[in-house]
């Protein structure tokens, strides 16, 4: 085998090995995980609620295995979904689990309102788990700092006379600086309203 072969198979056996080194991460709670440096979108996500579903199995922990459980069964729907592309993304699982959590609040909110204190207490305690599982969303100040950043590259958004357009293509400017996962759509199309708003009161004073 010549020496230039050599060092060729050397590269490539080097670089396999760096890619696919598992590294340890800590989540939210705390406990451990492990994820696959190169791995697709989606699937360090994907380990760690299986992680923790095999964690909560061991110790016999049925309320967060149900919850896993549930969370799970949705993410392998959406990969399977006529649109899909694949496996579902980080975005869409976390996407899935936002709305697990607004589902179990608004349950627990007409629970109480029907005077099922049981019921609501364990749709409170299902909710507070994925909120520990979930990356904490950007605050107020954070969206509104993006979004002004964003209107300041893009000043001519301002005079679009297609309000709905300029709105779009400003949260389109700001999701391609923050990751969409941790923003609240809804309040962030209300603050990019609002920003949008007060420039053109500024621009025509």
């Amino acid at each position: 085998m010549s020496a230039l072969i050599f060092m060729r198979r050397l590269a490539v056996r080097n670089a396999l090995a760096r890619t696919s080194r598992p590294a340890t991460v800590l989540n939210s709670t705390g406990s451990r995980f492990m994820v696959t440096a190169g791995t697709k979108e989606g699937e360090g996500m994907r380990a760690q609620l299986m992680s923790e579903l095999k964690a909560s199995m061991k110790a016999k922990d049925t309320l967060k295995s149900t919850v896993l459980r549930s969370v799970l069964s949705e993410v392998y729907a959406a990969d399977k979904a006529p649109n899909s592309k694949g496996l579902a993304s980080s975005v869409v699982i976390t996407g899935i689990m936002r709305q697990g959590l607004k589902r179990r609040l608004d349950s627990a909110s007409q629970y109480e309102k029907a005077s099922r204190a049981d019921l609501a207490t364990k749709e409170k305690q299902e909710a507070e788990l994925l909120e520990g599982l979930l990356p904490p969303l950007l605050s107020e100040a954070d969206v509104d700092n993006a979004l002004q950043t964003a209107l300041k590259e893009y000043p001519e958004l301002v005079s679009e006379p297609n309000a709905h357009k300029a709105k779009g293509l400003l949260l389109t400017k700001l999701y391609s600086k923050v990751d969409v996962a941790n923003v609240d759509k809804e309040a962030a199309a209300s603050r990019a309203d609002a920003i949008l708003a007060s420039a053109r009161t500024s621009q025509s004073a």
